[in-house]
């Protein structure tokens, strides 16, 4: 069985904030790459600005182009995650990026 290589040591506390980046290339298990921004609040948050701070999320993917070396690597196609939760919800945004080799 495989292992995926995530890890959980990435972890900068914030303000009111706990957040970790993580890219992941799994190769092998699936035929499209993944970047996942991923935000937990403490505080409680309205539906709304969860799905504000999930398009946050997904931009910071984009403007800190955080996918160009698994272009570079390796070519095709790419989900990209932003997440956010607090204590009771949870929202997500998701863009593909389609590739041709």
């Amino acid at each position: 069985m495989k292992r995926l290589p995530i890890g959980v040591e990435d972890y900068i506390n914030a303000q009111d904030s706990v957040y970790v980046d993580k890219t992941l290339l799994i190769k092998d298990i699936i035929d499209y790459d993944i970047v996942i921004e991923i935000k937990k609040y403490k505080n409680s948050l309205s539906a709304s600005r969860l799905d504000g701070y999930a398009e946050k999320a997904l931009a910071q993917i984009k403007n800190n182009l955080y996918y160009t070396e698994l272009l570079r690597r390796n070519p095709r196609t790419i989900l990209l995650y932003g997440f956010v939760f607090d204590d009771r919800k949870f929202s997500a945004k998701k863009e593909i990026i389609e590739h041709d080799a």
